[in-house]
């Protein structure tokens, strides 16, 4: 036990204790589920695969590449549609596999022993 919780421990009331201990296990479910959402990464590529395009959790786009070929094999209003394609591909695609991450937070929060919280 570390020497805050000690002191706590001396200090707080056994339902302050539980308050304190609830609210730390939902910011630890929190911030466990952030860093996941953080780490999601969801791409997709135009159909000839020259136009590629990375998302993250929150559906921001965090990389495009487009292949040289792709420059000279469309006219500049064809480009224009398949990097549009592939961006909102990827950065849907993200957003949904972010919320799916996100939806297990209720899973984790009704986990929970949130008793210490009722008056």
């Amino acid at each position: 036990m570390s020497e805050v919780d000690e002191v706590l421990r001396e200090n707080l009331s056994p339902k302050a204790l539980g308050v304190l201990q609830t609210a730390r296990a939902v910011q630890a479910a929190g911030a466990e589920l952030s860093d996941a959402v953080a780490a999601v990464r969801e791409d997709a590529c135009s159909p000839e695969g020259d136009v590629w395009a990375c998302a993250d959790g929150q559906g921001f786009l965090t990389a495009l590449m487009i292949d040289d070929a792709a420059m000279s094999r469309y006219t500049v209003e064809e480009l224009e549609d398949v990097i549009s394609d592939a961006l909102v591909d990827a950065s849907g695609r993200g957003q949904a596999a972010g919320e799916a991450v996100l939806g297990k937070l209720d899973e984790k929060i009704k986990d929970l022993d949130l008793s210490s919280l009722d008056s």
